[in-house]
């Protein structure tokens, strides 16, 4: 503002004079909000006025607490300092007691070791030179008391002559079979420092005792002995080894011990090969088995039961032996002990050891002979198969092979091995999968010639709606259906017993080895679907073939279809020319027979009308005097597979003759009546539900059945929550059957 005096231009005077108000409003307007803050900071004044009497006081309250609080730390650091002093000299006191307990114990080790040796009390004698041995000899070192020197020099003379003690002695009751005495010096080996020396010299013990074993009695047995004498060999020194060598130190003498066992089983199993001759029989067996073809001087699958019998308990013995010294290795008492590397180094010892080798040249001994055990008589069990006379369903092959299997793989599970297991299992899969599966589907397809021209005769003389079909032609089929449905019950109770056995003979096993069990009992459990497979290729068989006999018109003729007479075209298409060619046709008939006549019926019709209508009762009470004869033939769940296989092709056929029939409004009520008898028959043959397979002829009963077109479009779209098996396309071909429905309304639908 100092320039304002030299202004001379109005305009910018009268701007500097606008910015000096509203310099001025801006501040009168601050100190307005100011003073109307007054009366707070009155308030706040007044309360800290009230405060100041108190300060005072609590400035005197605080002097004294820090006076209080400077003489308390400067008694805490007098304390403290004393307190170092005392430790400091408790430590050198405890020092000096120790050195004073050293030298009282050097001097009681001299006399007392002296006093044990002159009366042959060796245990004390090496009680005294392990004391002696765990002294610090750097606290002597500065010892200048010659009585000190001496009485080092005596002890280390102690020392040497209590070792040379201890080694002729425990030799000495070595070779004398002396136990106690053996016993004695094992445990004064770790006193006298001679810890790795002792160990040795009782693993050689060991193995000596192990040496001389009975080789009397049968292979098995001879094997049997071998493992139980070692077996008792360890659990006999393993609380001496522990307890005086350490927690763990057992593993050594068992790995030298299990070098005997090696020696003794390879000759025990090399002397057994070769009285079975089995290498000759392996080879003989496995060149059968390549080749395929058993011929009549094969070898009698019945002789190698008592064979593969002993060769599982061979193995069995050698893998319990196994996971007994796995036992020993990793659960000892003391946990710490033991860890993965005590594992690693027992799974080590068993794969390099010579007895798993042996037991590897048996299982590949065993598994071709077992192979052809199992081919071999299942084959047999399929050449005299006959009708089980206990049942009339299924005949004597089921039970038989399964029978075989399932001892053989048990057999196999017994060996402990899981290589062999698995490829007995696999093998076992394979020949069901194969001959047997095989066996099944040649008796699914039969190979009997339909006469038709006598079949034609019977026709034109008619059959009564009652009369029951004559099934001994298709008896080997309906057999072979019951067969195979009982087959998928058995492998699927063979998966579940064998996963149960497995769980328990192989719960120790490793984590590779689990895989594998859990890949082939996969295998064995897939055996159930595939067996069902078989009846649901046939299933439709037993049931359409039925309506042959009940045909009312004849379909075929050996004009129009002469490669239907043709046994090569029938033994080529087997189940698949019996239902094209015989039965699917003889059902057509039925079917086209029951829309012979039009619904276009009057309420007179109705009236006379039971429940369904008489071409419609003709069709149930066939279909009932048909499939009622199959519960004496098939398996309830075979039964009602055919029941659901007649259903469905009864509803594809009367669908199509329905198609060519005309409907009125009480025609189509009738159709309704007709199909829901049709539906209540059915049910009595079988609790499976079988309105899916007839959903089709359900919603044309639904469409027939409209009072008017546009009704239809109360059941169509998503609000009527029904799904439509039939098409746009098909609804307007239904509704065009009703001849009281015009076309103009019908086209007008918007689908």
């Amino acid at each position: 503002m100092a320039d304002v005096s030299q202004l001379t231009d109005v305009a910018e005077i009268q701007r500097r004079l606008a910015a000096i108000r509203e310099q001025e409003r801006k501040e009168d307007l601050e100190l307005r909000q100011m003073l109307a803050k007054r009366p707070e900071f009155d308030l706040k004044m007044e309360s800290l006025q009230r405060l100041r009497p108190k300060l005072g006081k609590l400035h005197a309250d605080s002097k004294d607490l820090f006076e209080l609080v400077g003489s308390t730390c400067s008694l805490a650091e007098n304390i403290s300092s004393k307190v170092r002093e005392l430790d400091l000299a408790k430590g050198r006191l405890q020092s000096a007691i120790r050195r004073v307990e050293d030298i009282i114990d050097l001097k009681s080790c001299v006399e007392g070791a002296s006093a044990a040796l002159a009366s042959q009390n060796y245990e004390t004698a090496a009680a005294f030179v392990h004391r002696y041995l765990s002294f610090d000899k750097a606290v002597f070192a500065s010892e200048t008391d010659q009585s000190s020197k001496e009485a080092f020099t005596s002890l280390d003379n102690t020392h040497e002559e209590i070792m040379a003690i201890v080694r002729d002695r425990f030799a000495l009751a070595v070779r004398q079979r002396d136990l106690p005495n053996v016993t004695r010096f094992t445990k004064l080996f770790p006193l006298v420092g001679l810890r790795a020396e002792g160990l040795q010299q009782f693993e050689q013990y060991l193995c000596s005792l192990a040496a001389g074993v009975s080789s009397e009695g049968s292979y098995v047995d001879r094997l049997t002995h071998v493992f139980e004498h070692i077996a008792k060999i360890i659990d006999e020194n393993e609380p001496l080894v522990d307890t005086h060598f350490g927690p763990g130190s057992m593993a050594g003498p068992i790995a030298a011990l299990q070098q005997q066992c090696d020696s003794q089983a390879e000759t025990i199993v090399t002397s057994f090969i070769a009285a079975r001759k089995l290498e000759s029989v392996a080879h003989t067996v496995s060149r059968l088995l390549a080749s395929s073809t058993f011929p009549e001087n094969a070898p009698d699958p019945r002789e190698f039961d008592t064979l593969l019998a002993e060769l599982a308990l061979l193995m069995a013995r050698g893998n319990l032996y196994f996971a007994f010294v796995r036992r020993r290795f990793t659960s000892h008492p003391d946990a710490t002990a033991v860890g993965a590397h005590d594992s690693e180094e027992c799974e080590k010892l068993i794969r390099n050891s010579g007895l798993n080798r042996q037991l590897q040249v048996l299982a590949g001994l065993y598994i071709p002979l077992e192979e052809y055990y199992m081919k071999r008589s299942v084959h047999k069990a399929l050449a005299v198969d006959k009708r089980d006379p206990a049942t009339a369903l299924v005949s004597t092959m089921v039970d038989d092979c399964f029978f075989i299997l399932s001892q053989c793989s048990r057999r196999a599970l017994s060996t402990c091995n899981v290589d062999c297991f698995c490829a007995t299992v696999n093998h076992l899969v394979t020949l069901l999968l194969s001959d047997f599966t095989s066996v099944l589907r040649v008796r699914l397809q039969p190979r009997t010639t339909i006469d038709f021209s006598s079949l034609q005769e019977r026709l034109q003389a008619g059959l009564s709606s009652n009369t029951r079909v004559n099934f001994a032609p298709y008896e080997a089929v309906l057999i072979a259906m019951n067969n195979a449905e009982k087959a998928s019950e058995y492998a699927t109770q063979l998966a579940v017993d064998l996963k149960s056995e497995c769980d328990h003979v192989f719960a120790s096993h490793l984590s590779r080895d689990q895989v594998k069990l859990e890949s082939c009992l996969g295998d064995v459990t897939g055996l159930a679907p595939r067996f069902l497979e078989l009846i649901e290729v046939s299933r439709q068989f037993s049931s359409l073939v039925l309506w042959h006999a009940h045909s009312t018109r004849n379909i075929f003729t050996t004009q129009s279809h002469p490669t239907l007479l043709s046994p090569a075209y029938q033994c080529q298409l087997g189940l698949l020319y019996l239902r094209s060619a015989v039965l699917e046709p003889r059902l057509r008939a039925q079917a086209e027979a029951a829309f012979e006549d039009s619904y276009e019926l009057s309420e007179e019709d109705i009236a006379n009308f039971d429940t369904s209508s008489p071409q419609m009762a003709s069709f149930i009470v066939a279909q009932q005097s048909l499939l009622l004869p199959l519960r004496d033939l098939l398996s309830p769940d075979n039964t009602a597979r055919t029941v659901l296989a007649a259903a469905e092709a009864s509803a594809l056929l009367l669908e199509r003759a329905a198609m060519q029939c005309r409907f009125n409004r009480l025609g189509g009520l009738q159709f309704d009546r007709d199909l829901r008898a049709l539906l209540a028959q059915i049910a009595t043959l079988t609790q499976w539900s079988v309105r899916d397979k007839m959903a089709r002829l359900v919603q044309m009963a639904t469409i027939l059945n409209l009072d008017k077109v546009s009704e239809f479009l109360e059941y169509w779209g998503p609000a009527a929550q029904i799904t439509w098996r039939l098409s746009p396309a098909e609804v307007r071909r239904v509704l065009a059957l009703r001849t009281d429905f015009r076309a103009e309304e019908i086209s007008r639908l918007r689908l």
